[in-house]
């Protein structure tokens, strides 16, 4: 994400920093996906909580595809 950020600053000529908010503002959880994130996510799916799910993609990205 930083190396995402630096370089569209550089191109817009903004400050990494802008760039970044601009990410979070649209995403829904107003937050960037961590690694935890995606654990949770892999602990759920190996867990006899998901034993009723069958051929479903899960999407860990905070929203950012809403």
């Amino acid at each position: 994400m930083d190396k995402l950020c630096r370089e569209k600053a550089r191109r817009r000529g903004w400050t990494p920093e802008r760039v970044y908010q601009e990410y979070i503002d649209e995403m829904a959880l107003k937050r960037v996906t961590i690694a935890q994130d995606v654990a949770n996510a892999v602990l759920f799916l190996v867990s006899d909580d998901s034993s009723n799910m069958t051929g479903q993609s899960v999407t860990v990205d905070g929203g950012w595809d809403v």
